[in-house]
């Protein structure tokens, strides 16, 4: 096959092998480029969509990281926030004003005392309430963890109101002092332990550090950056941290924050095998690595039925999934893509415009300054 096509070549007059060469150089040249490379030529049209989108940036913290988004990218949904690994307490923010927060503590109270355990032996399923102190507005209700299981298996539910935004920890705890529990302690002493006093004092020190934040406020000491909050200090030894962002304007356009710092991968993003990525209903556009701001960056990007009624794009960035530490934390984004069903009335984004716009905010990636104690 490749001898025939070398005879019918050499039978071609000279300037028509010459343009015939260069053609076959520009089609491998812009193969090349837009499969290894994150670069896309722009007609005007699509440069003056890119700039639209790019405007208005705002540096917004996620965990100990920084990123350039534009306004119109706002946060979506609520958070995941776990301490000391997957089972441990989980942290939720909400933004609320005082009164409503002052209202919702007192139908929730009503609402524990209200509720009866399974068994009578458990007494009551709300066993105490705590106040708030040094200044902190908020109540702690220590309660059974199920109607359906004993009573030594309590959770501590917190709560603290800053600045219009809601805090709620959930962290679990034992009280296994009743004399009913003394047979079953001799046996499992851990699981009959009482360390009420020692989770309490541990709730409140995690409370004390809790600031509220809005989105655009970056913190110049150290801290962890959480959805409308800070948690100021050293970060918590584990914990997992994840929120959304959707843009206000064009329907379909997401982005997720996943970072991490504890448990580093066997595994990269790229070593990844291409059908847990496209799901079998896509395909690759582009998958390498690169650096930003010292970041070691690797990415794939995928386009095709990625969506149960529509077609779309996804965009995968991981940063440390090998190496995930206190002060090198895994960081993963994707983003999101869907095109929408009326495209007639709606904003459809071009691939190049969207890999330019996922290339321009990713590469403002970077640590932030000041955010681990020396």
């Amino acid at each position: 096959m490749i001898r025939l096509w070398l005879l019918k070549l050499r039978a071609l007059a000279r300037w028509q092998q010459a343009a015939l060469l260069a053609g076959l150089l520009i089609i491998l040249t812009v193969g090349y480029i837009k499969y290894f490379t994150l670069y896309r030529y722009l007609t005007d049209k699509e440069q003056s969509m890119v700039n639209e989108l790019l405007q208005n940036a705002q540096t917004r913290c996620i965990g100990v990281y920084l990123i350039d988004l534009p306004m119109e990218l706002n946060p979506k949904g609520g958070m995941l926030f776990k301490f000391n690994g997957l089972h441990g307490p989980m942290l939720e923010s909400k933004i609320q004003y005082k009164a409503p927060f002052e209202q919702f503590i007192q139908r929730r109270e009503l609402e524990l005392k209200g509720t009866k355990p399974v068994d009578a032996k458990d007494g009551e399923y709300l066993k105490r309430v705590y106040l708030s102190h040094d200044g902190m507005t908020g109540k702690v209700f220590e309660r059974m963890e199920s109607i359906s299981m004993p009573d030594v298996a309590r959770v501590l539910e917190g709560y603290k109101w800053d600045n219009d935004i809601t805090f709620k920890i959930e962290m679990k705890a034992d009280d296994g002092r009743a004399s009913r529990y003394d047979e079953d302690r001799k046996v499992y002493v851990h699981s009959f332990d009482y360390n009420i006093p020692q989770k309490l004092d541990e709730l409140t020190a995690l409370f004390k550090r809790l600031h509220a934040r809005n989105d655009i406020m970056i913190p110049n000491k150290p801290g962890l950056c959480i959805l409308q909050g800070v948690l100021d200090g050293s970060p918590v030894e584990e914990y997992i941290l994840g929120f959304s962002y959707a843009h206000q304007n064009i329907s379909g356009l997401s982005i997720r924050f996943d970072t991490i710092n504890f448990g580093a991968d066997s595994y990269s993003l790229l070593d990844q095998d291409e059908r847990a990525i496209t799901r079998g209903k896509s395909k690759t556009v582009y998958k390498g690595r690169r650096t930003a701001n010292g970041l070691p960056i690797e990415e794939w990007i995928v386009s095709g039925d990625l969506f149960s009624e529509n077609k779309g794009s996804q965009f995968f960035l991981a940063i440390y999934e090998k190496e995930s530490s206190i002060k090198k934390p895994k960081f993963t984004i994707r983003m999101s893509y869907r095109i929408p069903n009326d495209i007639k009335k709606q904003q459809v984004l071009t691939e190049a415009e969207l890999i330019t716009f996922w290339k321009e905010i990713t590469s403002t990636i970077r640590l932030r300054e000041n955010a681990f104690e020396q």
